[in-house]
């Protein structure tokens, strides 16, 4: 019979019958062997296994399948093929995973002592113990965000992903948010542990706010703040000084704390509320003395008509 892929044990001798219905009939047809004769054995082809690569350092698998060459050596102690894995490598086929997820394998070497019988001379049994060493392989599953993704720290530091599993104390943003974070840190918040892009009008206001901050804590010398309201009034610090004491809108506590500042203070920074009253006083709007402080210009004190 050509191409029979069925083989027939030699052993057993079927009967004339059902040889004959096999040769008839075709090698499919084994029902017609007698009840109480072994039935033809088949012989499954035999399949070189596959190895499973892993990285020596993060033992992720690296994705590399290979067929196992033959441990020559090996196969001939025991008489068959045995398959020769290189370091780094597993017959462990690994999971199927999803998306952002990676396999990592993991070995353990486990000892336990295990009975067995012994007889001795006398004929007597006695129990032994052997210790007996197993190795153990293992697939786990973790995290893997260093494709897709970014982290983000609470002050919105953006930075790569380089290790597997989850981040703690970190974020995690697509890396399209994260580029967009880098480049624009003032316009995300972090709310209940996600980063949030701010709208625009909240965006306006803190910047504004930050502007108003980074003014108030301008400053000038004593000295460039006078000779400022010389060249742009025409006053001096007595005349100013005046003003300020006979003030009547002016508690006698607040006029006590505003000449202290006025008298002592070696530096003007622009939050003191004494810069405002001297303003006031001599007709500089806040806006000329917010001006006058990041310019340093005297003209900026002058009226809009004379600038």
């Amino acid at each position: 019979m050509e191409n029979e892929e069925i083989l027939i044990n030699k052993d057993i001798e079927p009967t004339p019958e059902g040889v004959n219905e096999g040769v008839n009939e075709g090698v499919n047809e084994v029902s017609s062997f007698d009840d109480n004769t072994t039935p033809p054995a088949v012989l499954e082809p035999f399949v070189i296994p596959n190895i499973y690569n892993y990285d020596g350092i993060t033992k992720e698998f690296t994705g590399l399948v290979e067929q196992a060459d033959k441990d020559s050596a090996k196969s001939a102690q025991v008489g068959h093929f045995v398959p020769m894995v290189h370091a780094n490598a597993t017959l462990l086929e690994p999971p199927e995973v999803k998306e952002n997820q990676i396999q990592i394998y993991s070995k353990t070497i486990e000892t336990h002592e295990e009975p067995y019988e012994v007889i001795d001379e006398d004929g007597e049994k006695h129990i032994e113990y052997k210790t007996v060493t197993e190795v153990i392989e293992n697939w786990n599953i973790e995290a893997d965000y260093r494709k897709n993704f970014l982290k983000v720290d609470n002050e919105l530091n953006v930075s790569d992903i380089t290790t597997i599993g989850e981040q703690e104390g970190y974020i995690i943003v697509d890396k399209t948010i994260g580029e967009d974070i880098k480049a624009n840190k003032d316009w995300y918040k972090i709310v209940d542990n996600a980063v949030i892009k701010k709208s625009e009008e909240e965006y306006e206001q803190e910047q504004e706010k930050k502007e108003q901050d980074r003014i108030s804590n301008l400053s000038m010398t004593r000295g460039d703040v006078f000779e400022a309201l010389i060249l742009a009034k025409g006053v001096t610090k007595s005349y100013i000084r005046s003003l300020i004491e006979n003030n009547a809108e002016l508690s006698e506590l607040d006029k006590t704390l505003y000449l202290n500042r006025f008298d002592e203070a070696l530096e003007f920074y622009r939050k003191y509320p004494a810069v405002d009253l001297i303003g006031k006083l001599l007709g500089i709007s806040s806006s000329q003395l917010d001006d006058f402080f990041i310019t340093k210009d005297w003209h900026t004190l002058l009226p809009k008509s004379e600038e």
